[in-house]
This record gives C-alpha cells, sequence and structure tokens, in this order.
C-alpha cells in the first residue's frame, strides 16, 4: 500500500515503527491479528522511513478490511524493536480498504511537533457521509421535512413516555395521599369529624364562660361567698388561728441544705428533751427485755430461791430449816431470840447457827 502513516518527529535520522490493533485487542503480526504476547515483539512492528531530512516519517498502512484500527509509533532506541521502545504517538482512525476517513497523519504526544486536526477537516469528513447531511434551504437555514418532524415527535413522545414511567411510582404515591386527604376532608371524614369536634368543645367553653354559663356562676358563688366573710366571724377567725400558727411554724424551721428541719428551741421541750437515749443505754435496755423476754432456768431458779418468804426469811432459808427440822438435824439451843444449832450427817458436828427473832406472838420478825 502506498504511505499512509505519517508521523513528524523533532529529530530527523530516528528509526520508527508502528503497531495495529484492533478493538478486540488483538494485535497485527505481519499476516493477521494475534493475541498480545511479549516474545513475539519483534513481528508485530512495522517500519517507517524518513522523508530526507524532513523529520516526516512515512510508514505503509497493510491491506486490511475495512473497519477502524488503532496506530501506536515507537521510536526504536536498541538493534531491533523491543518493549521498553518508547511510544511517541498514535490514535484510532477509520480505514476504508484503500484509504484513511479523510486525515491519516498520528497525532504526535512525544515532541514539539505536535498538533491538532483542524475543524474544517473534521466537518468535511462527517459531511461527507450523506446520511450525516441536513437539508437546508436556499437562506442556509436548515429545513425539517413532513418525514423528519413526525419522527421527532415519535422521539420526544417516547421520551416523554419514558420519563413519566420512570417517575410512575412517586407519581401513584402522590395521587394515593391526594385522595386520601380529599376523603378525610370531606364531610363526615377523619379530619372533618377532629374539626366538628374541637369546635362543639369550643363552643361549649365559650357558652360555660358566657354571663349566666356554668363557670362563670361557679365564679360568681366563690366571690360571692367570700365577699360575704365579715371580719370576727366564724370562717375568719379560723383563717386567723390557721395564719398564727403557720406564722409559728416559720420561726421554728430553718433551712437545711434543699429541705427544712425543726430548730433547736423548737424540739428543746419535745419528748426526749434531756434525757439520756445513748447508745449504749438503748443496748443495755435491749439486753434486760431480751432477758426477760427468754429467761433461763438458772435465772428462774436463782430468783424464786432468793425470794423473801416472811420478812426477810429467804425462800432458801426457809427450805433449809423444814429439811433440819424433818430429818431432827437441828437442835433448839435458846428461847430468845431463838437459836438452833444445825447438825452434818454425823450428829455431831455442828454445820452452823441460826439465830431467829420472835415477836409477841411468836412469829418471825420481818
Amino acid at each position: 500500500m502506498a504511505d499512509k502513516v505519517q508521523h513528524h518527529h523533532s529529530l530527523t535520522g530516528m528509526t520508527l515503527y508502528f503497531h495495529i490493533r484492533i478493538a478486540a485487542g488483538t494485535i497485527w503480526n505481519g499476516s493477521s491479528f494475534e493475541a498480545y504476547a511479549s516474545g513475539n515483539w519483534g513481528t508485530y512492528d512495522v517500519s517507517m522511513t524518513e522523508q530526507g531530512a524532513s523529520r516526516v516519517y512515512l510508514g505503509a498502512f497493510p491491506a486490511l478490511a475495512a473497519g477502524v484500527y488503532a496506530v501506536t509509533a515507537y521510536e526504536q532506541t536498541g538493534g531491533s524493536p523491543a518493549e521498553t521502545d518508547t511510544p511517541i504517538g498514535g490514535g484510532s482512525f477509520g480505514w476504508t480498504g484503500t484509504v484513511f476517513v479523510d486525515y491519516s497523519d498520528i497525532v504526535s504526544h512525544g515532541d514539539a511537533n505536535w498538533g491538532t486536526i483542524p475543524v474544517a477537516t473534521v466537518s468535511a469528513a462527517v459531511l461527507a457521509t450523506p446520511a450525516n447531511k441536513l437539508a437546508t434551504d436556499a437562506s442556509g437555514e436548515v429545513t425539517v421535512g413532513e418525514a423528519s418532524e413526525a419522527e421527532l415527535s415519535a422521539t420526544i413522545a417516547s421520551a416523554s413516555r419514558a420519563e413519566m414511567d420512570s417517575g410512575s411510582t412517586q407519581l401513584a404515591a402522590i395521587v394515593a395521599d391526594t385522595n386520601e386527604l380529599q376523603a378525610d376532608w370531606a364531610n363526615g371524614g377523619r379530619l372533618d369529624v377532629l374539626i366538628d369536634a374541637i369546635l362543639a368543645d369550643t363552643a361549649a367553653l365559650q357558652a360555660d364562660w358566657a354571663n349566666g354559663g356554668r363557670l362563670d356562676l361557679l365564679v360568681d358563688a366563690i366571690k360571692s361567698a367570700t365577699d360575704g366573710l365579715p371580719d370576727g366571724e366564724r370562717l375568719d377567725l379560723i383563717f386567723d388561728a390557721i395564719k398564727v400558727v403557720t406564722d409559728r411554724l416559720s420561726g421554728m424551721l430553718e433551712v437545711d441544705g434543699g429541705v427544712y428541719r425543726f430548730t433547736s428551741n423548737a424540739l428543746e421541750e419535745g419528748p426526749g428533751a434531756g434525757m439520756d437515749a445513748t447508745s449504749a443505754n438503748q443496748a443495755a435496755i435491749l439486753a434486760a427485755v431480751s432477758a426477760l423476754n427468754d429467761p433461763t432456768a438458772a435465772a428462774v431458779a436463782s430468783a424464786v430461791i432468793g425470794s423473801a418468804v416472811d420478812g426477810t426469811l429467804t425462800m432458801a432459808q426457809a427450805l433449809t430449816r423444814i429439811a433440819a427440822a424433818v430429818s431432827g438435824k437441828s437442835v433448839q439451843t435458846a428461847a430468845d431470840p431463838l437459836t438452833l444449832e444445825f447438825y452434818k450427817d454425823d450428829d455431831l458436828t455442828v454445820a452452823f447457827t441460826l439465830a431467829i427473832e420472835l415477836d409477841a406472838s411468836g412469829r418471825v420478825k420481818s
């Protein structure tokens, strides 16, 4: 093929080549497109030749089928093409099978000769395709025929319908809420009934507070009763007495943090004033009460034996005398005072002597 691939470089005498790829990502190997392989880099290059010393390099594009191809130019730095070579430009182009679509320069990205495709060139390429041309009238304005107008209307209608369909859920919800509100506000509806109830209550209150109404009569009665309390009458005296007490209470209380307590003067004559209710005394009282509530046998026996049965004569002494008399272990040795000697079991040894004073009637003196 003729030299269709061109690259403007900033230097002369360079060795350049390019690769060709298609949309699938496969790369031209000189005979077909294959999946990229690093080891096959040397088969992918299409050489480019400089025109004299112009720094313009040309390369022949292979006889490939019409389509879109991506072309990348490289600057060879070693003795043969390698993956480490620097890419210096590239782009994607439409290929008719014989020529590129109206442009063939590779736009350079790596040197000072980088340039852009003129707008006129692109416009001419677009308008070269009949399907892309717009109908114009004699003044150059675009005209729309009946067929085009119908197609445009259909397109707009389709887009509008799609937009409405996408929002149909929201529209349906809005319509449902609106219908519900309309039903609520209708006569007898939920909100209408609430408003009617509020109005009824308000009207009732207005009637009660009106002159002669229920609440108005209550207020009048209270005012009449209080106005008729002359000074010195029964209720007035009661109120005065209550005030005297409350006035005294204010002098008997003092602030204690966030609460009130009685003052020392208010409590000095109260129950327990001057008493010695210490913890020790309280413990002793509790111990005594506990003993009374649950006495032991020894305590009961001691209390009975030590109790007086005749004057100062204790139960123990009386029992001793009775036992001695019964067993013949005592001997009276004097009459006044009555003296008794008590012997031990050997009847020889005196265990103790008891002197008992008697009164005129012969009873033991107390």
